[in-house]
């Protein structure tokens, strides 16, 4: 029925955001999790077939390797990790466009009588007291007469 609630249809809540960036956080968290695990397993399986041969060679190749694999797995989980805040700040700076304050930084104010916003001129009677929210503050105001005329109180 307006603009404000199209937006809000549209653009998902930014507590489903977090919420999601987190539930990313401790799938990728726990991925890193298993392959390390796995990879500890692969390990514990390579030195026990090392019986024959040189045995710190085999060592410090496993071992070169293994650092090598823990190298980019950390490069995957951080180049994962910061792709998912960028669009999370994205999302964030969509949500900052959409919201009914930013419309103030254009010239526009918010005018509210008892809490409420006033959508009409036509709410207002002589005498009613409102607040009007600018870009840069808040002013009380009371109307004096029907052609919208206010003063500050």
């Amino acid at each position: 029925p307006t603009p404000s609630a199209a937006a809000e249809c549209v653009v998902p809540l930014r507590s489903e955001l977090t919420a999601r960036l987190a539930a990313m956080q401790a799938a990728l968290h726990d991925a890193v999790r298993a392959r390390l695990l796995q990879e500890r397993g692969r390990l514990a399986l390579l030195r026990a077939q090392l019986g024959a041969g040189n045995p710190r060679r085999a060592v410090t190749v496993q071992r070169e390797r293994l650092c090598a694999q823990k190298a980019g797995l950390h490069e995957a989980a951080a180049r994962a990790l910061a792709q998912r805040r960028t669009a999370l700040e994205q999302r964030r700076r969509e949500l900052e466009l959409l919201s009914p304050y930013a419309v103030l930084s254009r010239g526009y104010a918010v005018v509210r009588m008892g809490g409420a916003v006033v959508e009409s001129a036509a709410a207002l009677h002589p005498g009613d007291e409102a607040q009007i929210r600018f870009q840069d503050g808040e002013t009380r105001v009371r109307v004096l007469g029907d052609g919208g005329e206010a003063t500050r109180i």
